[in-house]
């Protein structure tokens, strides 16, 4: 895989949600939404190591799903 595809660039920032989740300060995950007419693309989904495995995922998972009804869509794509 080239690693162009797993930079996040300025205007990858400026032209999608992005969402930050925090814990006492420290980024300990992020992700991207990306709004096209008929779904909502899932990028850069990311949590720290050390808190994998601890909920903090699937938080932020649930936290796409509903970011994207709350915007109208109903349908999520995810590339990997």
């Amino acid at each position: 895989m080239s690693r162009q595809y797993l930079t996040v660039t300025v205007h990858y920032i400026e032209t999608n949600l992005l969402y930050v989740l925090e814990l006492d300060g420290l980024v300990i995950g992020f992700y991207f939404l990306e709004m096209l007419e008929e779904t909502a693309d899932l990028g850069f989904f990311f949590v720290r190591p050390e808190y994998i495995r601890k909920g903090f995922g699937m938080f932020l998972f649930q936290h796409v799903v509903t970011t994207a009804r709350e915007l109208g869509k109903s349908v999520i794509r995810i590339e990997s």
